[in-house]
């Protein structure tokens, strides 16, 4: 036969006030946690505060709400405080446009980071602890002072795009083969006298803008950078370019613009990825680096070497399967055009 058992009523609410504690409590420690949230936000945000001091503020505002993107491009910081702790789930570090020279050690601790940001800031180098962020895909250090790279890089295996424009860098490390995954690199406005020099050794290199720089001549060792889709060498001193580049078989586009060329080696004309599909062609090169990436298709209608404003005199017949831009050239495109038409 079932028993019901009557529970007493006191010991009902002996339940009930612990649970109803225990929820007030919670209630509490979040109304608590908001306000310290706002508080700290509201110091981030004031920008009467010396800047060093207000990014403290926004350091303890982005832990408070384990964020995974820290911003604090713009904020005039002279110098970070080292209390980078506690952001296992950061993946980018945004620190663009101040007046930074130096990095905290703490910054080692960004295990996750895949993004760094120091664009445009007073480093003569890269920092020792960017070399232990082992997780970084995407590294931007433009517009500061850098004169050389440390052969610490290759630490960073993960790397897939670095922006170093806008430096002082005449030479590159020897080796560079830990770049395994490094796919677009920009070194355009820089101090650059020899190409391809290391740049041989990035097993993964498809992008590459040496723009601006003091190039005088494509040695034969650019037939190792057999993955390159697009190289951009504007504004350089380029007089000659090996054959040998005629082994880069997925060249889409080499933008030459502004050097002092008076021919090109007609072994180009062996790259299956230069050759016009007049049809789907859009008419012209690609000046820049994609910063997505593209289809084939894409690449293919904006496919050709650009040597605008150079001083060809005249160029191979084998030339007349791929689009090349002539203008302000001694050999214009319409006496190319009847070079063409007579073969």
């Amino acid at each position: 036969m079932l028993v019901l058992t009557r529970i007493p009523s006191f010991a009902l609410l002996l339940v009930c006030m612990v649970g109803c504690t225990n929820d007030a409590n919670d209630a509490a420690q979040k109304a608590a946690d908001k306000a310290k949230v706002e508080a700290l936000l509201q110091l981030c945000d004031d920008k009467s505060l010396p800047p060093n001091d207000r990014a403290g503020h926004c350091i303890d505002y982005y832990q408070a709400i384990d964020a995974k993107r820290i911003n604090l491009s713009y904020m005039g910081i002279t110098e970070l405080p080292d209390k980078f702790y506690g952001f296992e789930n950061t993946i980018s570090l945004h620190l663009a446009a101040n007046h930074l020279s130096k990095l905290p050690p703490s910054i080692s601790l960004l295990k996750n980071l895949e993004y760094l940001n120091l664009t445009e800031n007073q480093f003569s180098q890269i920092p020792d602890v960017v070399f232990e962020l082992k997780s970084l895909k995407e590294f931007w250090i433009a517009q500061n002072q850098i004169v050389e790279i440390s052969h610490e890089i290759n630490k960073l295996e993960r790397l897939e795009i670095v922006y170093l424009f806008y430096n002082q860098i005449e030479d590159l490390p020897s080796d560079l083969s830990g770049l395994r995954n490094l796919k677009r690199l920009l070194l355009y406005d820089n101090k650059l006298k020899v190409f391809p020099g290391a740049l041989t050794t990035l097993p993964a290199l498809e992008y590459l803008s040496i723009r601006n720089n003091e190039v005088e001549t494509i040695s034969p060792e650019i037939s190792k950078m057999l993955h390159l889709k697009g190289l951009v060498a504007i504004s350089n001193k380029i007089v000659s370019i090996s054959p040998k580049i005629g082994e880069l078989k997925s060249l889409y586009f080499l933008e030459l613009a502004d050097n002092n060329l008076t021919s090109l080696p007609a072994e180009l004309a062996d790259i299956p990825t230069l050759i016009v599909d007049d049809e789907h062609h859009a008419g012209g090169v690609l000046v820049s680096i994609p910063s997505v990436e593209y289809t084939h298709e894409e690449l293919a209608a904006h496919s050709g070497v650009d040597v605008m404003a150079n001083n060809i005199q005249k160029l191979p017949n084998k030339l007349c399967t791929i689009f090349v831009n002539l203008e302000n050239n001694p050999l214009t495109e319409k006496q190319f055009n009847q070079q063409c038409n007579n073969v």
